[in-house]
């Protein structure tokens, strides 16, 4: 709980850029609010399951491959349990066709990923130990690649060729307002929370814009939260654990407002008023009724 004192303003900040915009289906959405200059697609893609006898508590694991940038890049991940093991449905992961996992690039020191798998196509984020590099569906990103990109096709990203452009939804936060930047400035924003690891407990809600907009929100939910988990807990030594969704499916839902300082009291309330998160550290509110599309309480 008392990371979320230390740091409730930066951490939504961050949540408020990176959730919305980034590394989901819904990233076409966002086309006034993120630019991509270049991108190359993935050639060689392999995934393969690899059994480890000697170590059963980490599930299975997973080896990926690919080329991009005239180099490749191999994967060993094992399933992001610590991410989800405190949550309150586990069928909320069942009910979804989607596995999470973490990794490293094991020939590269201090690298670290986080990859989404569903129907084996891959979506997530890797850091090589210099630079941030997206993974994701060319028909995730309509309106950022030419309608001609065959849309099954996993393109990579580096964080230096996306930029974000930042409003102000809910008035200045550390900075990073009214800008255009590119996303691996962000990321050096978070790198500045480096601290002792923590642990903060993080709430998602769905409302029923959000929910009404995908075939499988609770997936979109757990792919952003997958990869924040990832920029939080490798670059700032904060462990999110994610211990509750709460989902509208449909209106009417609690929220009557589409003004975003007014949508955040609302969230606010709502956190207050229930037993299962009013404890947690942090709130989070992914809508469709916003800029943002996002706010944190």
């Amino acid at each position: 709980m008392a990371i979320a004192t230390i740091t409730k303003a930066r951490c939504t900040s961050v949540f408020l850029l990176l959730l919305p915009t980034l590394f989901a289906p819904d990233v076409a959405g966002a086309s006034t609010a993120l630019s991509i200059a270049h991108y190359e697609p993935a050639r060689n893609v392999k995934i393969r399951h690899v059994s480890d006898p000697g170590r059963p508590e980490t599930g299975q694991k997973l080896a990926v491959s690919l080329e991009a940038y005239g180099r490749t890049i191999e994967l060993e991940l094992i399933s992001n349990d610590r991410l989800v093991f405190r949550l309150r449905s586990r069928s909320a992961l069942e009910d979804s066709a989607i596995a999470i996992y973490r990794g490293t690039m094991p020939s590269v020191q201090g690298s670290w990923a986080r990859v989404a798998v569903q129907r084996g196509q891959l979506s997530g984020v890797v850091w090589d130990g210099h630079e941030l590099l997206v993974l994701e569906k060319a028909g995730n990103l309509r309106g950022h690649v030419p309608p001609g990109q065959d849309p099954e096709s996993l393109l990579v990203i580096r964080a230096s060729d996306i930029h974000l452009t930042i409003d102000e939804p809910f008035g200045p936060l550390d900075g990073l307002t009214h800008a255009t930047k590119p996303l691996s400035s962000v990321l050096a924003e978070i790198g500045s929370l480096a601290a002792p690891t923590r642990a903060i407990s993080l709430g998602l809600v769905l409302d029923a814009r959000f929910s009404e907009s995908f075939s499988d929100p609770i997936q979109v939910a757990l792919i952003r939260t997958n990869v924040t988990d990832g920029i939080f807990s490798e670059q700032a030594n904060i462990h999110i654990h994610l211990e509750n969704i709460v989902r509208f499916p449909a209106e009417p839902d609690p929220f009557t407002t589409t003004n975003p300082p007014e949508l955040l009291d609302e969230l606010a309330e709502i956190k207050a008023s229930r037993a299962d998160l009013s404890t947690l550290g942090i709130v989070h509110l992914l809508t469709r009724s916003t800029s943002t599309g996002t706010c944190s309480a």
